[in-house]
């Protein structure tokens, strides 16, 4: 199994179970954002070195994953201020799960700490062009990949 397959077993099924939210696997060139704000979460996920998995998403799905995994209205002032916590939990929870795949073959991976900051459009449009997975979640566009260090 590789990594792209492993990361797009994995975001499914921690999507699914963290935040009840559900998507389709799509291409690239189908990840049409429905804002003009972007975030990306990246984690480390092999001790010393550079290897770490990235989602970016725009701010209408870091709403709805906040809102969701609260199981409250995405008006709720409790969405606004945990939405970057629960992007950060679930990029814990697929790396963690990541990581105890290929720990099975080996693989000596540790978590590190997410590290989350606001993207412009160009940058959104540059993190696809690398081997990742889309994914189109309740209506939302999300990138993950995989670099390896």
């Amino acid at each position: 199994m590789n990594e792209k397959t492993v990361l797009a077993q994995v975001a499914t099924e921690v999507m699914a179970k963290f935040a009840l939210v559900f998507g389709d696997i799509v291409t690239a060139e189908e990840l049409q954002p429905s804002g003009s704000k972007f975030t990306s979460v990246e984690i480390n996920c092999e001790k010393g070195a550079e290897s770490k998995i990235t989602m970016a998403a725009d701010e209408e799905f870091i709403t709805m994953l906040a809102a969701s995994s609260l199981g409250i209205n995405e008006k709720d002032p409790l969405v606004q201020a945990n939405k970057y916590d629960a992007c950060m939990e679930l990029m814990n929870l697929i790396c963690g799960n990541f990581i105890a795949i290929f720990r099975k073959k080996g693989f000596e991976g540790k978590i590190g700490l997410p590290q989350i900051k606001e993207i412009s459009a160009e940058k959104w449009k540059a993190l696809l062009k690398k081997d990742g997975i889309g994914f189109i979640v309740e209506g939302h566009p999300v990138y993950y990949y995989f670099e390896k260090g």
